[in-house]
């Protein structure tokens, strides 16, 4: 009898062992797989984190072939309205910034604001044809080598080459001999307001680098001036000194449904205290 208690109790201990044993491997399973999980989901963040750093550009904002000049502070939600304002209206919008301290510096491309806007439906003969608002604007700085890039003839299919090439958005002095092809640029500028610049080529370069100097008409730019959008507007005053400006955005009212694109204008030295208005000659 006293044996097969002793036996009876050695298999039940046997069991409890066996079940504790097997206890413990299920716990040491589930801890497996708890951190199998969790290392899989923190590689799988890591390279979300990787993916979103490396897909935010420092000095610009780029999708694909839709390439938006923005302020580098400004947040992606509004760089996304912007970029969906354009893409609906089937234009792109570029500013290369890293390829702009290039061009810049060489002669042969001339000194230049490397900003452009081109309509995807337009046609690619448009010798002889006067700029209108849906096109893309070109338009050179009198003192600037570029010029020499054009020819003699002034050829307005040479120039929107050179323009694309180059992605090349280039509005000059009002009074340049090219700049009497736009017709339609109206900036609304505040009264008693100089533009003072001592180099034409230097405004450019300064927007390029604040991405400023530009102007979204309707009601993107009102519904957002106070959520961050006039950053795009201005030239910071401290970083920029000697130039002194002061451009507001253009009101819905009395705007073509066709003029609704970003515009950008360079000037040099013009004094706008008497005047409200300014449109291109």
């Amino acid at each position: 009898m006293q044996a097969r208690y002793l036996h009876e109790t050695q298999d039940f201990d046997s069991r409890i062992r066996t079940t504790s044993c097997k206890g413990k491997y299920a716990a040491s399973a589930k801890t497996d797989v708890i951190l199998s999980i969790s290392f899989y989901m923190l590689r799988i963040l890591a390279f979300g984190l990787c993916a979103l750093i490396l897909s935010v550009p420092l000095n610009s904002f780029a999708i694909s072939d839709l390439h938006i000049a923005v302020d580098s502070s400004l947040s992606i939600p509004f760089r996304k309205i912007i970029k969906d304002y354009a893409q609906r209206r089937l234009m792109i919008v570029t500013a290369d910034f890293e390829n702009s301290d290039l061009l810049s510096a060489d002669l042969e491309k001339g000194h230049h604001a490397v900003v452009s806007i081109a309509h995807l439906g337009q046609k690619p003969e448009l010798n002889g044809v006067p700029f209108a608002s849906d096109k893309l604007y070109v338009c050179i700085a009198e003192s600037s080598p570029i010029m020499g890039l054009i020819g003699k003839r002034n050829s307005l299919n040479t120039v929107l080459k050179i323009a694309k090439r180059h992605s090349a958005f280039i509005v000059p002095d009002p009074g340049n001999v090219m700049g009497k092809i736009i017709n339609d640029v109206v900036l609304k500028l505040c009264a008693g307001r100089s533009v003072r610049v001592k180099n034409f080529e230097n405004l450019g370069r300064a927007a390029i680098e604040s991405g400023a100097f530009v102007i979204l008409p309707g009601s993107i730019a009102i519904q957002h001036e106070s959520a961050g959008l006039t950053r795009l507007f201005e030239v910071p005053q401290e970083l920029y000194p000697e130039i002194w400006y002061s451009i507001t955005i253009l009101e819905n009212e009395g705007i073509n449904q066709s003029r609704e694109f970003v515009k950008f204008l360079f000037l040099g030295e013009v004094n706008y205290s008497e005047l409200g208005f300014y449109k291109g000659a």
